[in-house]
């Protein structure tokens, strides 16, 4: 994910931020940096955050990091 874009595309009519991860059919797999990124650019912009981590148990491991505990006065 490009979290340079994805802030540049950020403009005051924005409300919330919408992702999934993993992602299907990709598997691409957030990593908790880039999660801690989205969280902060959900504070400083006031926005809600939906994210899809229903494919999770599916991952090498059986987890992978989640924006909830980067957000958790928002869960």
């Amino acid at each position: 994910m490009d979290l340079e874009k994805l802030e540049a595309a950020i403009t005051p009519r924005t409300r919330a931020l919408f992702f999934a991860t993993p992602n299907n059919p990709s598997g691409v797999i957030l990593s908790a940096a880039e999660l801690a990124v989205i969280g902060d650019l959900a504070r400083r912009h006031s926005l809600w955050v939906v994210a899809d981590e229903v494919y999770a148990g599916l991952a090498p491991g059986g987890r992978v990091p989640s924006l909830a505990a980067e957000l958790p006065d928002k869960w």
